[in-house]
């Protein structure tokens, strides 16, 4: 059975990655950790990896730091961006 996330897990996510925003307090280091974790996470729920990434893309903020996304993650990221 495949992961969906709820409307609520969406909230938390988005939550999570507004630290990627500039002027949130979190260095680009701390960013880049709650990246990767919430890619582990959903990854970990069973959610394709592709899945996972398109989900974050779709939930980053609009003002997110390019360098706040890990390097492997950023170009992938960026296709589902556009």
């Amino acid at each position: 059975m495949a992961f969906r996330p709820t409307e609520n897990f969406r909230t938390r996510v988005s939550e999570a990655l507004y630290l990627t925003a500039p002027r949130t307090g979190a260095s680009v280091d701390y960013a880049k950790g709650v990246v990767v974790g919430v890619i582990a996470c959903l990854i970990g729920l069973g959610m394709p990896p592709e899945k996972a990434l398109k989900l974050i893309a779709e939930l980053l903020p609009n003002n997110y730091r390019k360098e706040a996304i890990p390097r492997p993650f950023r170009e992938t990221l960026e296709l589902y961006l556009r």
